[in-house]
Protein backbone atom coordinates (compact mmCIF):
# COMPACT_ATOMS: atom_id res chain seq x y z
CA UNK A 1 0.00 0.00 0.00
CA UNK A 2 1.59 3.21 -0.99
CA UNK A 3 1.21 6.06 1.44
CA UNK A 4 -0.25 9.52 0.25
CA UNK A 5 1.98 12.28 0.36
CA UNK A 6 1.61 16.12 -0.08
CA UNK A 7 2.84 19.46 1.09
CA UNK A 8 0.14 20.95 3.31
CA UNK A 9 -0.10 24.36 2.57
CA UNK A 10 0.50 26.75 5.03
CA UNK A 11 -2.99 28.80 6.42
CA UNK A 12 -3.33 31.12 9.07
CA UNK A 13 -4.67 29.73 12.21
CA UNK A 14 -7.55 31.34 13.96
CA UNK A 15 -6.01 34.18 11.81
CA UNK A 16 -2.45 34.43 12.81
CA UNK A 17 0.52 33.73 11.22
CA UNK A 18 2.57 31.06 12.47
CA UNK A 19 5.22 33.86 13.43
CA UNK A 20 2.60 35.27 15.97
CA UNK A 21 1.66 32.09 16.89
CA UNK A 22 5.67 31.13 18.27
CA UNK A 23 5.78 34.95 19.97
CA UNK A 24 2.44 34.76 22.07
CA UNK A 25 2.02 30.64 22.69
CA UNK A 26 5.02 27.92 24.42
CA UNK A 27 5.79 25.41 21.80
CA UNK A 28 8.36 22.95 21.77
CA UNK A 29 10.51 21.09 19.40
CA UNK A 30 9.42 17.82 18.16
CA UNK A 31 11.54 14.57 18.16
CA UNK A 32 12.09 13.37 14.11
CA UNK A 33 13.72 10.86 11.92
CA UNK A 34 14.24 11.82 8.14
CA UNK A 35 15.68 8.80 5.95
CA UNK A 36 16.21 8.49 2.70
CA UNK A 37 14.67 6.45 0.14
CA UNK A 38 15.85 5.59 -3.58
CA UNK A 39 13.25 8.52 -4.94
CA UNK A 40 12.71 10.75 -2.00
CA UNK A 41 13.72 11.67 1.74
CA UNK A 42 11.11 10.94 4.37
CA UNK A 43 9.99 12.86 7.55
CA UNK A 44 8.32 11.54 10.95
CA UNK A 45 7.38 14.20 13.63
CA UNK A 46 6.30 12.67 16.63
CA UNK A 47 4.08 15.35 17.73
CA UNK A 48 1.35 13.52 20.14
CA UNK A 49 -2.47 15.52 20.40
CA UNK A 50 -1.60 17.81 17.30
CA UNK A 51 -4.51 16.28 14.40
CA UNK A 52 -3.49 16.23 10.81
CA UNK A 53 -5.46 19.10 9.63
CA UNK A 54 -3.33 20.90 12.70
CA UNK A 55 -0.06 20.14 11.04
CA UNK A 56 1.61 22.71 8.54
CA UNK A 57 4.78 22.57 6.36
CA UNK A 58 6.15 24.86 4.58
CA UNK A 59 9.24 25.05 2.40
CA UNK A 60 10.79 28.85 2.10
CA UNK A 61 14.35 30.18 1.55
CA UNK A 62 16.19 26.88 1.92
CA UNK A 63 14.09 26.15 5.07
CA UNK A 64 11.71 23.41 6.33
CA UNK A 65 9.47 24.23 8.24
CA UNK A 66 6.85 21.84 10.70
CA UNK A 67 4.37 23.90 13.03
CA UNK A 68 1.86 21.56 14.75
CA UNK A 69 -0.61 23.71 17.07
CA UNK A 70 -2.58 22.14 19.61
CA UNK A 71 -5.65 22.45 20.52
CA UNK A 72 -5.41 23.40 24.37
CA UNK A 73 -9.09 23.54 25.08
CA UNK A 74 -9.14 19.44 24.31
CA UNK A 75 -6.15 18.72 25.90
CA UNK A 76 -6.54 20.08 29.23
CA UNK A 77 -10.35 18.89 29.21
CA UNK A 78 -9.16 15.21 28.90
CA UNK A 79 -8.95 13.26 32.18
CA UNK A 80 -6.25 11.66 32.72
CA UNK A 81 -4.90 9.05 34.05
CA UNK A 82 -1.68 9.50 32.96
CA UNK A 83 -0.36 12.17 30.67
CA UNK A 84 4.04 12.17 30.00
CA UNK A 85 3.51 14.51 27.07
CA UNK A 86 4.06 18.36 27.66
CA UNK A 87 0.93 20.02 26.26
CA UNK A 88 2.05 22.76 23.70
CA UNK A 89 2.39 23.75 19.78
CA UNK A 90 5.35 22.48 18.43
CA UNK A 91 7.89 23.65 15.67
CA UNK A 92 10.94 22.79 14.18
CA UNK A 93 12.90 24.01 10.81
CA UNK A 94 15.97 22.58 8.68
CA UNK A 95 18.10 23.43 6.20
CA UNK A 96 17.82 22.37 3.05
CA UNK A 97 20.97 21.12 1.15
CA UNK A 98 21.30 22.81 -2.32
CA UNK A 99 21.67 19.49 -3.78
CA UNK A 100 17.93 18.80 -3.06
CA UNK A 101 15.30 19.40 -5.33
CA UNK A 102 12.45 21.45 -3.30
CA UNK A 103 10.22 21.55 -6.35
CA UNK A 104 10.11 18.05 -5.79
Amino acid sequence: MKESKEIISVEETNNQSIDELLRNENYITPMVDIFEMPDEFVLTANMPGISRKNIQVKVDDKLLVLFGKIDYTQAVNRKYILNENEIANYYRQFNISDTIDETK
